[in-house]
């Protein structure tokens, strides 16, 4: 995957006798001239395999040409996995969503907002009910948010950045979902110290209740990307001595 700037997104999987390594897939961010950027890992835990596996056979990582594999899970119910990382892309026949909420300043306050966002306590914080496979986003964790205590919302996370100055991930729907698309939820410093939460997303209606919705639905979305700039904000002064 290529961004406009010319940075290249290259995912891996890891494999062992033939059969891929749960846990073991990364992405590797590379500049223009050909630089590694940084790396981000399914998972930060040590992969291991059973010792007494037949070692016989060990082919290397191979390149793959598509996004994260997740054989054997739910299938997202969108095409594009991983389209959020492309400013300004919005694949045809989705609605486009970008809000900008400025947090505050400083270096606490980016790391507060970096942490709250990591651990889904700003999703908590809006009210909004929050079950994820783990404690942090990761790519590959499962989460699905639950709003009004009844409708459902399950999605997994597609791809995760912690960098000097920017932090945050995105997750993808998987069935069930009321809509159909990708969210990323990232917050950046920039070069004066203001700290931004940005959400990029691109959705249509999956369920007859959203495409009933027509423009009001889209507004609620737009609502509630508010909202969590809101949320972080509070958060983050609440933590201000």
């Amino acid at each position: 995957m290529k961004d406009a700037d010319g940075t290249v997104h290259t995912p891996y999987e890891r494999t062992y006798a033939g059969l891929p390594v749960l846990g073991g897939d990364l992405i590797v961010h590379e500049s223009k001239s050909g630089t590694t950027e940084s790396v981000t890992r399914a998972t930060q835990a040590p992969v291991k395999v059973n010792q007494y596996a037949d070692r016989t056979r060990r082919p290397p990582a191979r390149r793959r040409r598509r996004g994260p594999s997740y054989a054997g899970l739910m299938s997202f119910t969108y095409e594009d996995v991983g389209a959020t990382r492309k400013p300004g892309h919005c694949p045809e026949g989705f609605r486009p969503l970008h809000v900008r909420t400025r947090i505050g300043e400083g270096h606490e306050v980016f790391h507060r907002a970096a942490e709250a966002l990591l651990t889904w306590e700003m999703h908590r914080a809006l009210g909004v009910g929050v079950t994820a496979t783990e404690d942090r986003a990761a790519t590959g964790v499962d989460v699905t948010i639950t709003l009004a205590g009844v409708i459902k919302a399950p999605c997994r996370v597609v791809w995760t950045v912690e960098e000097h100055r920017r932090v945050g991930w995105a997750y993808g729907t998987l069935p069930g979902h009321p809509e159909c698309g990708e969210e990323s939820f990232v917050v950046d410093r920039t070069g004066d110290g203001t700290v931004w939460l940005t959400i990029t997303a691109f959705s249509r209606p999956a369920k007859w209740y959203t495409r009933a919705g027509g423009p009001a639905a889209r507004g609620l979305q737009h609502a509630y990307a508010r909202r969590c700039g809101a949320a972080l904000r509070k958060l983050c002064e609440e933590e201000s001595p």
